[in-house]
């Protein structure tokens, strides 16, 4: 399920032109990203708290 609704959102952006091809291609690398860094948990379960702390994450290793 939670793949579904960013599914949604990525085909809805394309399909209506919202956001550019390299942006699409960015967002799905994101969305990879964070899912990697929650490891065994759901979008569904995370909170505040994890996107903080993936924000942390990403300042120390850029």
């Amino acid at each position: 399920m939670e793949f579904d609704l960013l599914d949604k959102f990525l085909k809805a952006s394309k399909e209506k032109e919202t956001v550019s091809d390299i942006s699409l291609g960015m967002y799905k690398r994101d969305i990879a990203d964070f899912k990697e860094f929650l490891g065994e948990k759901s979008y569904e379960e995370a909170d505040k708290n994890d996107v903080a702390e993936y924000i942390k994450f990403m300042e120390k290793n850029m």
